[in-house]
């Protein structure tokens, strides 16, 4: 299974799960693999990587604004919550 598809199973199951906001997350990384597919560079580690210095910057930039709250949404989940979840996408974050 590619990571494409392992990350689309991904999101199905946090849909299934009522977590909105992973979803939508990983909706943005489905996004960013198909594209990167559609313009043939196919380097997924790449594209995973890029997301996650994007979604870190973002985390910066709303702590420097005051916005505590959604520079939290931002960061990576505590190791703790890494190893307690049963699902590839954070393996493949661990990764990253």
């Amino acid at each position: 299974m590619s990571v494409l598809e392992q990350v689309q199973v991904d999101v199905r199951t946090a849909m299934k799960a009522g977590e909105r906001e992973r979803a939508a997350a990983l909706r943005m990384v489905v996004d960013s693999l198909q594209q990167d597919a559609k313009l043939g560079k196919g380097d997924e580690v790449a594209v995973l990587q890029r997301e996650r210095k994007k979604r870190l910057e973002a985390a910066d930039a709303y702590s420097k604004a005051g916005r505590a709250e959604q520079a939290s949404a931002e960061r990576p989940p505590s190791i703790a919550a890494i190893r307690s979840s049963k699902t590839a996408t954070v393996g493949l974050e661990m990764r990253l």
